[in-house]
């Protein structure tokens, strides 16, 4: 048999929680009191006193089918003697009547009143042959018996009813008990439908209040020993006692979280939900023409409030929460498409869209106008709609049909825009075939207007501009202009405002001129080591026989700072004075590597002086002496650059005319014994790196044409550019171009590895005095 019981004062929803954890905890059980039983030895209680297991949660034995074994409750008869001569039995709060508690008179009318109705539909109780036959069962009051029912119907929280039968273990003696109706409306009495009593009021408040307070855990703990003792469990470990007050309920809390995230997980709809806030998977789409099966590029994709443009291909991807989610695809000229997109824990393959057109389809090409070659990416804008060029530089772009033409732009990374107009019609025809010019520009020096400015044009000779218009006092012979590898920046070497020539930055980012070295000076152009310009000054308002009456500088053209590389030395002495010079610069790995030498005026002694092989970073760092030459009877010393990243030098001394040989390469000097007078007195190039450094061109003479090689960083592995015989080189435009002229007057274009013909670009000026450029740096030559 199981049995439930109430704990006196217990509000609805306490009573339901009680009943919810205690379940989960330890079943109980207990026996039932029969209420025939209860009913016939009301005598035997104390007046007054009330069943209070009848008054909190004992079942109406009117809700019971008449087939069905009713659930009883066994309460003992205590008086007073009884209690005192079993003080070891803890008191049964459920019947002893020294623990019932006083009700207010309003409040027991008010339950009496609803017991009445009650009563009338109580069938009468038959006697239970289990219970002992001299248990005395004292007979609660009827408003007492039937109260509690519609109490609890009142007020409780609605929630699933539980049936009541023999066989059922209520787990608790704290919980609130769930009231189960038949589903046979003739054997069913329904508490619900008892006429609603009005219970709240403020005496009622108080009582209940009271009744709750009057429940200490000393009583409870009375209470589950005598539970434990009658159903002949010993159970210490869950014994609620005053130490540990609500213990068996706050470990409960981590459990019921478990198995509601259990619960959740098991569930499809709830696992991706609760996985979505951390889990994401990407979704792609593959979005097509619905006719001509091309990707439709450019279109717009919705998706939980993220949009974004399909790519050249109608690809688009996002990164979703896992679910199922509602995309949106819409596109000018097209109607648009509503699909439902699964991401799932696994990655999936793209969801292929068509979209239907509601235009003409028209094809369009688009090239690199340099090298013929297909452009992928290009942007095609048309009136309100777009389209991207695949990687045939091909790109079918819907237009509307009632027009011939349309007006438009191509634009891409890189290249310079261009404006178009597009035949309206689904045939491919040479009129839609387009041409994207690389962007950048070339600065050359020209004289077509009768002084030398700086003009610029785009890389396929259009848009040719002055940038620099020339004051007409500009040195034919000696106005040089030299453009850094990436020709981002240029230095010119005019004379401009004065008959003196100064040096002057300009920055084709802006086109504007800026003067950074300037007075009574001879500058010698060196050449750029990334965006620092490197040259000499010899400085005529410096006499010789005074230090620094020459200067080896540099400009960081970036950060617009001046810095001294070196500077000359001199001696005076009672007879005259020594003094040094610079010579021979060269560029290689980027270092400015040169030479210095003394010189004797007077008859100034220099034996003890030496001549050097010396180089520098750009920025003044690391100067070295890697070799020392004897000033005693030295001649001269000559450099070769004999490859873009060795230098080899001839050291001439006058005393036994006899010359040693030096090489420079890998920032170190050595005698090779392969250098010798026949290998230093061949006759060198020019060489020009590309910006990379990993290629260079340059001119031979062959059959007594000008023929263009090209090699590697070191000038192996060359072969001839047959296709540019008759050019000479002057220098390259990124890693992709090369830059070549011809008769020192017409500069040209053209593609690296392609044998396309050159493209012109622009006439230009070259001054009569040839400028070696050394490797770094172009336009001079």
């Amino acid at each position: 048999m199981a049995s439930k019981r109430i704990p006196i004062g217990l509000n609805p929803a306490q009573a339901e929680l009680e009943h919810r954890v205690e379940v989960m905890m330890e079943p109980v059980k207990i026996k039932v009191v029969d209420h025939n039983d209860s009913l016939q030895k009301t005598s035997s209680t104390a007046p007054g006193a009330i069943d209070t297991a009848q008054l909190i949660g004992a079942p109406s034995v009117a809700n019971a089918a008449p087939n069905s074994t009713v659930t009883k409750v066994s309460i003992a008869a205590h008086d007073d003697e009884q209690v005192a001569s079993s003080k070891s039995v803890p008191i049964d709060i459920f019947s002893d009547p020294r623990t019932a508690p006083a009700v207010p008179t309003d409040l027991l009318e008010k339950l009496t009143a609803v017991a009445e109705v009650e009563a009338s539909a109580v069938p009468a109780l038959q006697p239970n042959p289990e219970l002992e036959p001299d248990a005395k069962q004292p007979l609660p009051p009827p408003a007492v018996v039937n109260r509690v029912p519609q109490l609890i119907a009142s007020t409780a929280p609605k929630s699933q009813p539980v049936a009541v039968t023999e066989d059922t273990v209520l787990a608790t003696p704290d919980a609130a008990p769930d009231f189960e109706t038949d589903n046979n409306p003739s054997t069913n009495f329904d508490v619900l439908d008892v006429p609603p009593v009005q219970l709240d009021d403020a005496k009622t408040d108080a009582a209940l209040a009271a009744i709750t307070a009057s429940e200490s855990d000393e009583l409870l703990a009375a209470q589950d020993a005598a539970r434990d003792q009658s159903a002949g469990v010993v159970n210490e470990k869950h014994v609620k006692t005053s130490k540990q007050p609500g213990r068996r309920k706050l470990w409960l809390i981590p459990l019921i979280l478990i198995s509601l995230l259990t619960i959740a997980l098991v569930v499809p709809f709830s696992r991706y939900k609760l996985a979505g806030l951390v889990i994401k998977q990407t979704v792609q789409l593959q979005i097509i023409d619905s006719k001509t099966g091309r990707p439709v590029s450019r279109a717009a994709v919705i998706v939980d409030g993220q949009s974004i443009k399909a790519d050249a291909v109608g690809r688009a991807q996002f990164r979703l929460p896992v679910g199922t989610h509602r995309l949106t695809i819409s596109k000018q000229y097209y109607s648009s498409a509503i699909v439902s997109a699964f991401a799932g824990f696994k990655a999936v393959s793209a969801v292929k869209v068509q979209l239907v057109a509601t235009g003409r389809q028209v094809p369009i090409s688009v090239t690199n106008a340099l090298t013929g070659k297909p452009l992928a990416g290009v942007e095609i804008s048309l009136s309100d709609t777009s389209a991207k060029t695949d990687g045939q530089g091909k790109a079918v772009i819907v237009l509307p049909a009632g027009q011939k033409t349309l007006n438009g732009t191509i634009s891409a990374p890189k290249f310079n825009d261009s404006t178009i107009i597009v035949q309206i019609t689904d045939a491919e025809v040479t009129a839609n075939n387009f041409k994207l010019v690389p962007s950048g520009s070339v600065y050359v020096l020209s004289n077509s207007s009768g002084t030398i400015d700086i003009v610029k044009a785009n890389l396929d000779g259009s848009k040719s501009a002055v940038v620099l218009k020339g004051t007409g006092k500009e040195d034919v012979n000696n106005t040089v202009l030299l453009a850094s590898h990436d020709w981002q920046y240029l230095v010119l070497k005019a004379q401009r405002d004065s008959s003196q020539a100064a040096l002057y930055l300009l920055d084709t980012s802006t086109d504007k001129l800026v003067q950074f070295d300037s007075g009574d000076a001879n500058f010698t152009m060196i050449g750029w080591d990334g965006h620092s310009f490197m040259y000499d000054a010899v400085r005529n308002n410096v006499v010789t026989s005074q230090n620094a009456h020459e200067q080896l500088k540099s400009y960081d053209a970036e950060r617009g700072q001046l810095n001294q590389l070196d500077s000359t030395q001199a001696v005076t002495a009672t007879t005259g004075f020594s003094y040094q010079g610079f010579y021979n610069f060269t560029l290689v790995d980027k270092l400015l590597v040169y030479n210095t030498q003394w010189y004797s005026s007077g008859g100034a002694d220099i034996s003890t002086k030496n001549a050097t092989i010396r180089a520098v970073q750009s920025d003044g760092q690391n100067k070295k002496d890697y070799q020392n030459i004897p000033a005693a009877g030295l001649a001269y010393i000559q450099a070769a650059q004999a490859t873009p990243e060795s230098v080899y030098y001839a050291v001439f001394n006058y005393n036994d005319s006899k010359s040693q040989y030096y090489a420079f390469q890998n920032q170190s000097i050595s005698q090779p014994a392969s250098v010798t007078a026949a290998s230093f007195n061949k006759a060198y190039p020019s060489y020009v790196v590309s910006p990379s450094g990993k290629q260079t061109i340059w001119n031979e003479t062959r059959d007594g044409k000008q023929v263009v090689i090209i090699g590697d960083s070191n000038a192996l592995n060359a072969h001839s550019i047959n296709s540019l015989n008759g050019f000479n080189v002057y220098g390259w435009y990124s890693d992709d171009y090369l830059l070549i002229s011809k008769s020192n007057s017409q500069l040209f274009i053209v593609p690296v590895g392609d044998l396309l013909a050159p493209l012109a670009l622009s006439n230009y000026y070259k001054p009569g005095k040839n400028v070696v450029i050394n490797s770094y740096g172009y336009g001079g030559l």
